[in-house]
């Protein structure tokens, strides 16, 4: 009887350990809590940025390449300016290479644009990227922005050599012609769309007409009054009603100094 009561001890304690120990390995379980701060403990996903688009590089093209058949492409020249004019608005710089020339035109947002535009004058070398257009059986090059515009070489009007007034209109320095005039100022009258100015040497006078486009970047603009002594590179006008006149295209090219 002894060994039957030790039997079914011994069997006691061996189910009741099999009872206590677990079947498997222990699984801790996370709560809600937990949950949340494996939430906000993982990395946020990163937005990919937006890729910038660039324009493809245009073809670097000889002037005198360009004909009808590249209408409405867009090429580079790399060119001397060697001439400037003004149409009814915005500038034209003739550019030679060498191989041809051709007008650049700048409508007056995209000129105010350009880096370091006073450098864009006379004798100037540049790179510039433009849409080639015909106007009246003409080839010119249209930049879609100032930026498109690289001054490799600054220019400026002071080459150009200064004439006595009483000459202007003469077969040298005919209507048309750029030409230069150091003098001074007799009479000034300011207006919404410009200035008109007399210049006056020791040869004679003749009226100076700055549209405000081109006052704006005049140097020494606030000291230009009468009395004050000016040079002006501008173009030979005529008209039936006052003659000789003169129109600087850029403000530039006029000097109070």
């Amino acid at each position: 009887m002894r060994s039957l009561a030790v039997c079914v001890s011994a069997m006691l304690i061996a189910m009741i350990a099999l009872v206590a120990t677990p079947s498997g390995p222990t699984v801790a379980r996370s709560q809600p809590a937990d949950r949340a701060l494996v939430a906000e403990a993982a990395p946020k996903p990163k937005k990919t940025p937006t890729p910038i688009p660039t324009r493809t590089p245009a073809t670097l093209a000889p002037i005198g390449a360009l004909t009808t058949d590249h209408i409405g492409q867009v090429f580079s020249v790399q060119a001397r300016v060697v001439d400037v004019t003004s149409p009814t608005a915005g500038v034209r710089f003739v550019l030679d290479d060498w191989t041809g020339k051709i007008e650049l035109v700048l409508s007056a947002s995209i000129y105010s644009d350009v880096p370091k535009r006073a450098g864009l004058n006379y004798g100037a070398e540049i790179i510039a990227t433009a849409r080639v257009v015909e106007t009246k059986g003409m080839l010119s090059l249209r930049p879609m922005a100032g930026t498109d515009i690289t001054i490799l070489r600054p220019g400026s009007s002071d080459g150009i050599p200064v004439r006595a007034i009483d000459v202007l209109g003469s077969k040298t320095n005919g209507v048309g012609a750029a030409v230069a005039v150091e003098g001074t100022v007799i009479d000034l009258e300011p207006s919404p769309d410009g200035t008109n100015m007399i210049v006056a040497d020791e040869y004679g006078s003749v009226r100076v007409w700055i549209p405000q486009r081109a006052l704006r970047t005049v140097s020494g603009s606030s000291r230009l009054a009468v009395g004050a002594r000016v040079r002006v590179v501008a173009r030979v006008n005529f008209s039936e009603s006052e003659g000789i006149w003169l129109a600087p295209v850029l403000g530039y090219d006029v000097t109070v100094k």
